[in-house]
C-alpha cells in the first residue's frame, strides 16, 4: 500500500481479514521468517502472561501489558536493520525480542533490577515510563543519522494517550519540518488507561493527525501482523531513502 497522505474516511488497511483470510498482497516473506514472526507474538504473549501471574503474586512491579498488541510489536520492529533505532513505550516488549533483547534483562526490569541501559549494539532506548517523550528521544535520533549522513532510521512508538501530550506533537511537528529520517508509530487500543480513544482527539482517525504536520500517514489493522510489516517496511525504505518521516 502506498505511503500517502490519509483519507479521514479510509478504512484501515489489511492483508489480513479477522478470520485469517487473504484479503491484499502478500509481502515478501519466506515461510521461515513467518514463522520467526509468529514465534516473537507467542513469546511476547508468554512472556505478558508470566509478569501478569508475577504482578498478581506481588513478585513484580507494574506492567503494561503486551496481550492484544504482540502483531503491531513484532511487526513495527521487524523490517528494520541493525543500525536502525528504536523508542518504544512499555508495551512494546516484543518489538524488543524481535531486536534481540536478551529475556533476562526484561524480567530484571519488571522486577524491580532496572538495568542503566540495554546493549549498545541493540540501537534500543530503555523503556519509557513517561508518556510520549520517547517520541521525541526518537526524532533527536534520527535528525543526528541525517545531519552524520549516516543511513539509519529512527522508529518511535506510542499509545493512543500520548497525542495527547506535547511531546507527541513536537515530535511530529519538528520531524515534518526537517524532514527527518523517522517513522512514528500510534499504537490504538481504544484506552489511555482509563480515558477512552474519543475523548484523546476529535479527529475521524489518530492517523489523520500527521496531515496537520505535513506527514504522510496511513492507517493500518494493528492485528494484522502482514499489513503491519509491509506498511513499516515501506515507510522506513522512504526515510532511508531521504523522503522524511511517515
Amino acid at each position: 500500500m502506498a505511503i500517502q497522505q490519509i483519507d479521514p474516511g479510509m478504512v484501515p488497511y489489511q492483508i489480513l481479514d479477522p478470520e485469517g483470510k487473504l484479503v491484499g498482497d502478500m509481502p515478501d516473506l519466506s515461510a521461515e521468517r513467518l514463522l520467526s514472526l509468529y514465534r516473537f507474538m507467542q513469546q511476547g504473549r508468554a512472556f505478558s502472561n508470566k509478569i501478569i501471574s508475577l504482578q498478581r503474586q506481588g513478585r513484580a512491579t507494574t506492567f503494561g501489558s503486551l496481550i492484544g498488541q504482540e502483531a503491531t510489536a513484532v511487526g513495527l520492529a521487524a523490517p528494520l536493520q541493525p543500525q536502525d533505532w528504536l523508542a518504544t513505550s512499555y508495551r512494546e516488549l516484543a518489538s524488543l525480542m524481535v531486536r534481540g533483547l536478551p529475556l533476562p534483562g526484561l524480567i530484571y526490569a519488571f522486577r524491580g533490577f532496572i538495568p542503566e541501559h540495554f546493549p549498545a549494539e541493540m540501537h534500543c532506548l530503555p523503556i519509557q515510563i513517561v508518556i510520549g517523550t520517547q517520541m521525541l528521544h526518537a526524532v533527536g535520533l534520527a535528525m543526528a543519522a541525517k545531519i552524520s549522513g549516516d543511513t539509519a532510521v529512527a522508529v518511535g512508538v506510542c499509545g493512543d494517550g500520548a497525542t495527547s501530550e506535547g511531546d507527541f506533537n513536537e515530535a511530529l511537528n519538528f520531524a515534518g519540518v526537517f524532514q527527518a529520517p523517522v517513522v512514528l508509530v500510534v499504537q490504538n487500543n481504544g484506552w489511555a488507561i482509563s480515558v477512552p480513544r474519543n475523548k484523546q482527539s476529535a479527529a475521524p482517525t489518530l492517523a489523520a493527525r500527521g496531515a496537520g504536520f505535513g506527514i504522510p500517514s496511513v492507517l493500518v489493522d494493528g492485528n494484522d501482523i502482514l499489513a503491519v510489516y509491509d506498511v513499516m517496511q515501506k515507510a522506513v525504505e522512504r526515510a532511508r531513502s531521504g523522503q522524511g518521516p511517515t
